[in-house]
């Protein structure tokens, strides 16, 4: 009976142990990177940007790539989810829902502007559906990195290169 007892043991031990998680970034401000570095914008309105609009940001780890073939290139995409400020929430979702609004009075099934990410104004993603946020806090916020390369090891190498440069600037740490 006492063998199965420090079995038991054992494995809840070597399960909590588990590197599959998810990392947690506390993100103080300092402006080691200027506003704006890291940037969303629905149409052509800044709604927020890396700074004190983004507080932490959450890593699941290992990676999940999802990869795929396009025009004999591989893309390998993952993500980062954001925990951005109430204030940060308020204007995206003031935002979205005017572009919503517009779309729907429009008999439109996708939102008239889309929801661009930038990474030193660069596009590194963007949304088109209407009901991607609808009726719901956006507390946490999914940015997606793209790796491209000729292989399935290059893409998931230019993605991770992505990530550490989105998480630098994210954390604004140099």
């Amino acid at each position: 009976m006492e063998k199965k007892y420090y079995v038991f043991i054992l494995l809840i031990f070597i399960l909590g142990c588990s590197t599959e998680g998810t990392k947690i970034y506390d993100v103080d401000y300092k402006g080691n990177y200027p506003e704006g570095a890291f940037k969303v914008d629905i149409g052509n309105a800044t709604v927020f940007t890396n700074g004190n609009d983004i507080e932490e940001v959450h890593v699941k780890m290992p990676f999940d790539y999802f990869c795929y073939s396009v025009n004999k290139e591989v893309l390998c995409k993952s993500n980062v989810n954001l925990k951005i400020s109430d204030n940060a929430e308020r204007k995206f979702l003031e935002k979205f829902n005017d572009v919503k609004a517009n779309s729907i009075n429009r008999n439109r099934t996708i939102i008239a502007e889309r929801i661009l990410f930038y990474l030193n104004d660069e596009k590194t993603e963007d949304i088109l559906t209407v009901n991607d946020f609808a009726n719901q806090s956006i507390e946490y916020l999914s940015v997606q990195f793209i790796g491209k390369g000729k292989s399935e090891k290059d893409a998931k190498n230019d993605a991770l290169g992505k990530y550490k440069e989105l998480i630098e600037i994210l954390r604004d740490r140099k």
